[in-house]
């Protein structure tokens, strides 16, 4: 990459050196020192090349990579032709047209002693682009998650099935929307499959994801998401109901499979259909059977819910004590198990904040530091009040408006359970 040298703050001290990563690996890393990947192969850009190159003494050799690369094009005549004539041009750096396959393992020969760089390779620039178009963000982690749990359902129903019928969705496609399995001999859920795993990646291209295209480019992305869920559903929907004909349920009144595909064992407290609460072990990459007839037994803690007659609301569960204040941030925190307070003295959470976003340069790809300099603390509260008050689960609604916008948050506190869930929209 050549990105880091936009860094905004601190330059980066090297152009070829080792990359170690978290396992202690290394890996020869070379950054292109001309700072650009629209390098038109002049004379002046050559000899910054030069100038610019940290490892004089360590290195003889750079990638200079021209064309026009911001959108595609490549070099043209006019950049070939000159670098046929600097080839071995007196006073500047000597050129030689080769592939990068070509070029790295000369530049790793050459390079002696090269310096480490452990960690993290950080760009001190666009930080906005990870906030926005936060649906486009959404929707490709939903589809992850939609994939992966739709692949996995379908390989344990292939096993479990082996001639199970199979219906995939075949939603219309977009002129870019592509797959490599469309011949008649391969399967339904394979065809499916590929098909929005190419369609996620395809909008994981770097400037969909980020938020830095135009309005059009996210119309066209909501529509792919759509088209996304719909291939996953039903390649998840046909393969669970494989797996559900397959199980015996003999001796259950209203039975539920509840299924992990995580590995590692999972103990949660889960709503089932028709409105019962059940703590459910499921093993890892597995599933497992309740019955939503059967009553829990009640826990050993209990979740109880008090109102404060400052308009505050208290849950406990024996693990964990939480002390909502009557604006709905959280006041108090308390482990029972470390025996200690988890906010920090005088401090606050769940406290929304409102910051200008007026960068200075890109809109759509920068946050500022500055942008810390003014704060609005969210604390007007519209209404707080109790959602559910059972032994196993108890909730608490929170609602905030400000402006044209409206905050409506579910804060959830399990029996048994030292997570607290808070479903924010």
């Amino acid at each position: 990459t050549q990105k880091i040298s936009w860094s905004q703050f601190n330059k980066f001290p090297h152009h070829t050196f080792l990359w170690e990563g978290i396992d202690g690996t290394r890996i020869f890393t070379h950054f292109p020192p001309a700072d650009t990947y629209n390098a038109a192969m002049s004379p002046q850009e050559l000899v910054f090349n030069v100038t610019n190159f940290l490892e004089h003494g360590r290195a003889s050799r750079s990638l200079y990579v021209y064309g026009h690369g911001d959108g595609g094009g490549g070099p043209d005549i006019t950049m070939l032709e000159q670098a046929g004539r600097l080839r071995d041009f007196e006073g500047l750096p000597p050129v030689k047209q080769e592939r990068v396959s070509e070029f790295l393992p000369k530049a790793m020969e050459d390079a002696r002693d090269a310096a480490i760089w452990v960690g993290e390779l950080y760009l001190e620039l666009h930080r906005g682009t990870y906030t926005t178009q936060g649906a486009t963000k959404r929707g490709n982690r939903k589809s992850e998650f939609l994939l992966r749990d739709a692949e996995f359902f379908d390989a344990v129903s292939r096993v479990l099935v082996p001639d199970r019928e199979e219906c995939a969705a075949n939603p219309p496609h977009a002129v870019y929307d592509v797959t490599g399995l469309d011949s008649a001999d391969s399967h339904l859920h394979a065809r499916a499959l590929d098909r929005a795993w190419k369609l996620l990646l395809l909008n994981q291209f770097h400037d969909i994801i980020p938020g830095s295209s135009i309005g059009w480019v996210y119309e066209d992305s909501a529509k792919d998401y759509q088209t996304i869920t719909e291939l996953g559903e039903s390649v998840l929907a046909g393969s669970l109901k494989a797996v559900d004909a397959s199980i015996d349920t003999g001796g259950l009144t209203s039975p539920v499979r509840v299924g992990n595909t995580l590995n590692w064992e999972r103990r949660e407290m889960i709503e089932l259909p028709g409105g019962s609460v059940q703590t459910v072990t499921v093993p890892a990459c597995g599933y497992a059977l309740c019955d939503a007839a059967v009553e829990a037994p009640a826990p050993a803690a209990p979740v109880r819910v008090t109102t404060g007659a400052d308009g505050g609301i208290e849950l406990t569960n024996g693990l964990l004590r939480l002390r909502l204040g009557a604006d709905g941030t959280i006041e108090s925190l308390w482990d029972f198990e470390a025996g200690r307070e988890v906010l920090a003295p005088g401090c606050k959470a769940n406290v929304f904040q409102m910051h200008p976003d007026n960068p200075l340069v890109n809109d759509a790809w920068d946050v500022d530091i500055f942008y810390k300099e003014r704060c609005q603390d969210l604390l007007a509260v519209d209404e707080i009040s109790i959602l559910e008050s059972g032994p196993l689960l108890a909730s608490v609604s929170v609602k905030r408006s400000f402006g044209s916008s409206s905050i409506s948050q579910k804060i959830i506190m399990r029996a048994e359970s030292r997570r607290i869930d808070f479903v924010t929209g």
